[in-house]
């Protein structure tokens, strides 16, 4: 798609659609790579300003903060975000507002001022509930109960939660990640109970639409609902499913997530030697997974430094060639000069030699 874009972009007058081009290219190479991103940003902006596109001009804001945000520059995030924002607000363009004020409160929970992110999406709420589609209601109460849940505030994240679940009716993975993250917060809140309903109610989902993601989730809070009730027995029993589950779908930091858990587990039921052996796989799998994310990163600057190298070398002949091709236009420069230079000094003695002969020929004929 983007391949298809730039060619159809080369050939483009400056008009609202190269514009709109522009933009998607923006949005669409960010995560390929960010310098081309902005320059597409950039480009979509001025000309925007230039053509008096509004509309155009207001995407593009809103993709700069955006992109701020994706390289982790949260200052110029913030400022670009209440600009974007502002602009929206004067355009009465609600899309804008409610994607740039959301924007502004996930960098102010990045910068861990979660109340004021909080306030922001407390201000946004009323725009939403107002004006706002299914997605922006989802995503405004799933966010809500996260942040609600970090602070402490569990009761308001339950309430976010809860109105999250009731917006998703015909929308399953939604619904059943609002049930798991019900259950996981009664976990937190030590409410065994309430927190083996909600597992259950989301198992249910997660199994309906064979979610193997969510079905981990949704069953690793169950079986620590049956813990925090005190029933061993069937907390084992899900931890020992989890397991399962996760060596079957290679999810190697779900399998040692599962091993952590079946080790209180056992230390609860009183099984000392069996939690000991859990807690063995738990700390193996921690280094195993510790020493593929170095190999990773190792490998990935590995890939990073011959790339940078290849790209020196290009950059090398580059200017090499540039400089061959200078030396060479001054060589023909210079063959030029002298071929014009002899020729000229050629015609200059033919003419006085020509001169000469006339001179000579005029005192014969006197």
């Amino acid at each position: 798609v983007t391949d298809s874009l730039k060619n159809v972009l080369q050939n483009r007058p400056d008009d609202t659609s190269k514009v709109n081009i522009l933009n998607l290219l923006g949005n669409l190479t960010v995560d390929q790579d960010t310098k081309e991103s902005f320059n597409y940003i950039e480009a979509a902006e001025k000309l925007s300003l230039k053509l008096k596109y509004k509309k155009g001009y207001l995407d593009a804001s809103y993709l700069k903060a955006e992109y701020y945000y994706n390289i982790s520059q949260y200052e110029n995030t913030v400022k670009q975000a209440i600009k974007s924002a502002e602009l929206g607000e004067a355009e009465k363009d609600t899309t804008t507002i409610i994607l740039s004020r959301n924007l502004l409160a996930s960098v102010y929970a990045r910068m861990n001022n979660l109340v004021k992110a909080i306030d922001i999406y407390e201000d946004l709420k009323k725009i939403i509930e107002k004006s706002g589609d299914l997605r922006d209601k989802l995503m405004l109460y799933n966010n809500m109960g996260n942040l609600y849940g970090f602070i402490g505030n569990f009761d308001k994240a339950e309430s976010s939660y809860v109105k999250c679940y009731n917006y998703a009716i015909g929308l399953p993975v939604h619904r059943g990640g609002a049930a798991n993250n019900l259950s996981f917060l009664n976990v937190v809140k030590n409410n065994g109970s309430e927190a083996i309903k909600w597992a259950n109610i989301a198992i249910a989902i997660a199994e309906s639409i064979n979610h193997s993601g969510l079905l981990m989730e949704c069953l690793t809070n169950l079986g620590n609902g049956y813990y925090k009730s005190g029933d061993f027995d069937r907390a084992i029993q899900i931890g020992l499913r989890v397991i399962d589950l996760a060596k079957e779908q290679k999810a190697l930091l779900q399998e040692q997530n599962a091993y952590g858990n079946m080790y209180l587990y056992n230390e609860g039921k009183g099984n000392y030697k069996t939690a000991l052996d859990y807690y063995k796989k738990y700390t193996d799998l921690k280094d195993t997974i510790f020493n593929n994310n170095m190999m990773k990163q190792i490998t990935e600057l590995e890939a990073k430094y011959e790339t940078e190298k290849k790209n020196r070398e290009l950059a090398q002949k580059d200017e090499e060639l540039r400089l061959a091709s200078i030396k060479f236009n001054w060589t023909i420069t210079i063959l030029l000069i002298v071929a014009v230079s002899l020729f000229i000094i050629s015609l200059f003695f033919i003419n006085i030699k020509k001169a000469k002969m006339v001179g000579r020929s005029i005192k014969t004929s006197a």
